[in-house]
């Protein structure tokens, strides 16, 4: 069987990851910048969601939550792994003490958002905020027999409203919360 890809969707990727290499260029005009960080995420979120399969979901809960994992943690994490190695080298030359090798290797692990709390791979955060997201839907999805439109538009209006007083949940929850109104795509 030869899996067809849509070339708008892979088109509108493209765009959106030249929107996030522009608005992390240095030297940016400040308008260009706040444009660019007005929409380039929820761009991604939109697109994810129009290629959420609600069936597939709905049908075999578990395949989707493992194919999720696999195509999403595991990368997050060997991408973590690679980054660390330099800490592992500070470890063992003593430039680093094992208490915060520890919990950066923890804050790597789990995708927290700063650089001061992981092995410098705060940009694979959205991995992990878009797994949560996808499993929020797949558990909403399986268990209301239904699209999880409404749920979902719900969590994004709380996200939203409890998102500046939130801190950090494992897995980027406290973002996939609001992101989950742009999921809806």
């Amino acid at each position: 069987m030869v899996d067809k890809r849509n070339g708008v969707i892979d088109t509108y990727r493209g765009l959106c990851i030249l929107l996030v290499v522009l608005g992390h260029t240095r030297g940016l005009p400040s308008e260009i910048h706040r444009y660019v960080y007005s929409f380039h995420m929820p761009a991604f979120f939109i697109l994810s969601g129009f290629l959420f399969n609600s069936s597939k979901a709905r049908a075999d809960a578990i395949c989707s939550v493992r194919e999720k994992f696999h195509r999403l943690v595991i990368p997050a994490w060997v991408m973590g792994a690679i980054c660390g190695l330099p800490f592992i080298a500070m470890l063992l030359l003593g430039k680093v003490k094992y208490a915060e090798f520890v919990e950066l290797l923890i804050g790597t692990a789990i995708g927290f958002p700063r650089p001061d709390g992981n092995f410098l791979s705060t940009p694979l955060w959205f991995l992990f905020c878009l797994f949560s997201l996808e499993i929020l839907a797949v558990v909403l999805t399986r268990f209301s027999g239904r699209d999880p439109a409404v749920p979902l538009l719900v969590i994004g209006g709380i996200g939203f409203s409890v998102c500046r007083e939130t801190p950090f949940i494992p897995f980027d929850l406290h973002i996939a919360m609001p992101a989950a109104f742009f999921f809806l795509g």
